[in-house]
């Protein structure tokens, strides 16, 4: 079976508008959860509890290694390691770095990547065009009043549109004052400005 997915056109920071650059986008069939993955794996002999007890200790176990300071290699998937975050801070006796962590990094491991390898790719049509900024701008309205709040991500998403063109229509709501945003980088959400 074929992974599917699409080529956008990326705009080129910096650059003339025309330019671009295409990007290939996965389009996934959706996510495996723990009660396929026993389904899956009871021909192995092995009944659905003993599989479930297995990845609630080894998900329990990854979490305690990653908090010590340990990197979690499972072998023939991967690497996980600890992700961190920094800011400086300004106090009374002057600056002071704050670490936190931030989330998870994922370093596949090369039997993964050989297997990935295989993978037989078929090209289907692209998403529907580029919406005007305006029906976008009413879109991420209605996502907003439904949900509370927005990222870049979810409104690329819910706008077929690239991470680019998703900052920029942002940064732009921001500034006309119909959106506010709270948190940090990658942690920065959207919500519609009190007036509104």
């Amino acid at each position: 079976m074929n992974v599917r997915f699409s080529l956008y056109e990326i705009p080129l920071p910096g650059e003339q508008p025309e330019d671009s650059r295409p990007q290939a986008r996965v389009h996934t069939k959706g996510t495996i959860r723990l009660q396929e993955i026993c389904y899956e794996l009871r021909e192995l002999g092995v009944n659905s509890a003993q599989i479930k007890a297995v990845l609630d200790a080894t998900a329990k176990y990854l979490g305690k290694s990653l908090i010590y300071g340990y990197n979690f290699e499972l072998e023939d998937i991967g690497t996980f390691s600890l992700s961190l975050r920094s800011s400086l801070i300004e106090k009374e006796a002057g600056k002071t770095v704050r670490v936190e962590a931030d989330g998870v990094n994922f370093r596949c491991s090369k039997a993964l990547k050989k297997k990935l390898r295989e993978a037989q790719f078929e090209q289907i049509k692209a998403s529907p065009a580029l919406h005007s900024q305006e029906k976008r701008k009413k879109q991420m309205i209605a996502h907003l009043k439904n949900y509370g709040y927005i990222n870049i991500s979810k409104y690329a998403l819910l706008n077929h549109c690239s991470r680019y063109q998703a900052r920029k229509d942002i940064d732009c709501f921001v500034a006309d004052g119909l959106i506010a945003s709270s948190g940090m980088k990658s942690h920065k959400i959207y919500v519609l400005a009190p007036s509104h």
